[in-house]
């Protein structure tokens, strides 16, 4: 009875501390009772969600899955824990809190939103749109289901349709904030650059406490290439927002896009010190740690890569992950590529050395590449066929790097790991020079994959290795062009052999015969520099991370010369630069 009293005294004095806003004295009250009373339903349901609106979704959850465990019908707790897993970035989990709320609870709006926003945040914008549309078939007038599903079409890149939504939304409430810091997002994504910051300005206006504005005004900036004015705004924006990640990450992008890597670095972590579970943060974190030459630290924050929405998902995970690397026993590994061809070039090197520690090796490798790869020794390999009791382990490719304790100075085998077949290499030396002059024999890659999230800047138009003609034979290494490339290939004294090849075996065979090979940043030159082959590789003026960030060398493949756009988008340097070299070696005919 003693203890009764207690509580009930105690649970009065919380509910006032919450009336008046006082949350942590509060908390400790509720603290209390839960030391008398483990399962006080109450007591838990309130510590929840004061948790909750104190900012701190995580540890919400376990007093609300408590009172779950004794209520399980009750809406306060569902409707807490959807929103504490919510912000937490369980998604998936909180769309089944949020879908049992709304089978208890029945047609709720902001229900159906959140379950929208949870779609939209795992990166699935088409079945958020399903669930925006049915908070608007109960609340046509809300002007927060029409902004959010204009957000939707604005993730699926449908631009007009989510400006045209996201006009609706504002007629319903003009005095939405949210409505139009989207519409300043809208306007970015279309480059009508001042447009959006009017958006943006009226967004904070409205709303002050809105960072995002306050960001995408920065954002804007360094657009246009005004990076005085953009760096100014990202720190008065930290200023006033100094516990904002989203903030920090993106003054990260503003000092990525200026090469700015060390100070790059500083922000990615501040953001991640504030908000651990930004991905993208520590995505960005490895790749500026890499291209700064820290590579050690680029694989440390690399895993980020699994967390991010549009990032190919992890495979195979019904056989246990290599985790370290110790003697292999005759311990069977199952290794898999998870990204593109060059990748797989570039990192099978690996693939030997786990077989000299002992373990018995299979790689899952793309088919073209299959071929190719035969030449490792002690390496099995399949392109799918996978029977998983046949392992003890399994570790994406690209983790080896990791597990071997990558540096710069410790690269492996970086002068050639790889060769091509012997009779395919006299078919193509014989096919090659049957009517052989005094030029050199140079391979060129202009392109790559169309789907590539940088190809935009990689690629070059065939057109533009034009002066080069003069003074080589030039062979095209690439099976498909573009279709400008392809009437640029009828004008230009360029063999296009490749296009009748099996895979990427005969490709080295090409390469195998050329004196020199000069390609972008593709698979090609990849190949050629894992066949020890001397390549000049041709790189933009953000390349890849791993590539460095300057130089003229590669710790990767020791001969493959660098060389670099010094302006953005600026190719005729790059050739003037290329056109220079080879007259050293190659006089013009």
């Amino acid at each position: 009875m003693i203890a009764h009293n207690i509580i009930a005294t105690l649970g009065k004095r919380a509910s006032l501390k919450i009336q008046s806003g006082d949350l942590s004295d509060a908390e400790e009250l509720l603290n209390k009772i839960l030391c008398l009373e483990s399962n006080n339903f109450h007591a838990l349901l309130l510590l929840g969600s004061i948790l909750g609106s104190m900012g701190r979704p995580k540890e919400a959850i376990t007093p609300l899955k408590k009172a779950q465990k004794i209520n399980s019908k009750d809406l306060h707790v569902l409707h807490n824990l959807g929103k504490a897993l919510f912000d937490t970035q369980a998604y998936s989990d909180s769309i089944a809190v949020f879908k049992e709320l709304l089978s208890l609870g029945g047609p709720n709006s902001d229900v159906f939103i959140d379950i929208g926003t949870a779609h939209l945040r795992c990166g699935k914008p088409e079945l958020a749109i399903e669930y925006y549309d049915e908070a608007i078939l109960h609340s046509p007038l809300l002007s927060a289901a029409w902004n959010n599903k204009s957000a939707a079409l604005l993730e699926l890149k449908n631009l007009d349709a989510a400006e045209l939504i996201n006009t609706k939304a504002l007629e319903l409430d003009d005095g939405n904030a949210d409505a139009w810091l989207n519409r300043g997002n809208i306007f970015f994504a279309k480059e009508l650059f001042d447009e959006a910051i009017k958006c943006f300005t009226q967004s904070k206006a409205i709303f002050p406490g809105i960072a995002k504005a306050h960001i995408g005004i920065a954002n804007v900036l360094t657009k246009l290439g005004k990076e005085d004015l953009a760096l100014n705004q990202y720190v008065q924006t930290i200023e006033q927002f100094p516990e904002n990640a989203d903030a920090h990450y993106n003054l990260g992008t503003f000092y990525d896009s200026i090469k700015d890597y060390e100070n790059a670095i500083k922000q990615y972590e501040e953001a991640l010190r504030i908000n651990p579970l930004l991905s993208i943060a520590g995505w960005n974190l490895s790749l500026s740690s890499h291209l700064s030459g820290n590579l050690q630290k680029g694989w440390d924050f690399y895993h980020h890569r699994w967390e991010l929405v549009d990032y190919p998902r992890k495979q195979h995970q019904n056989i246990p992950p290599l985790r370290s690397l110790a003697a292999g026993t005759n311990k069977s590994v199952l290794v898999w590529h998870e990204q593109g061809l060059g990748d797989s070039i570039q990192f099978s090197r690996f693939l030997p050395l786990l077989a000299n520690m002992g373990y018995l090796v299979t790689f899952d490798c793309q088919k073209p590449l299959i071929n190719l790869l035969g030449c490792l020794q002690n390496i099995s390999l399949t392109s799918g066929l996978i029977k998983p009791s046949k392992f003890d382990f399994q570790v994406p490719l690209l983790d080896l790097p990791k597990l071997f304790g990558i540096n710069i100075s410790n690269i492996p085998t970086p002068d050639q790991y790889l060769t091509a077949d012997e009779d395919r290499s006299i078919y193509w030396e014989k096919l090659i020079n049957g009517e052989r002059n005094q030029l050199p024999n140079i391979g060129i890659a202009c392109s790559g994959n169309i789907n590539h999230q940088n190809d935009v800047n990689r690629s070059i138009p065939l057109s533009v290795f034009l002066p080069l003609s003069n003074q080589a034979n030039l062979f095209l290494l690439q099976n498909h062009l573009r279709a400008s490339d392809k009437l640029a290939l009828e004008s230009m004294r360029i063999n296009h052999i490749t296009a009748s090849i099996d895979d990427f075996a005969d490709t080295a065979a090409i390469v195998n015969s050329m004196d020199l090979v000069i390609s972008v940043d593709t698979s090609i030159a990849h190949l050629s520099g894992a066949l020890g082959k001397i390549t000049w590789l041709l790189l933009p003026f953000h390349n890849d991370f791993r590539w460095l960030s300057n130089g003229t060398t590669s710790p990767w493949y020791g001969k493959i010369e660098i060389f670099r756009q010094k302006r953005k988008g600026d190719w005729s340097g790059v050739v003037t630069d290329i056109t220079a070299a080879l007259s050293k070696i190659a006089p013009p005919a």
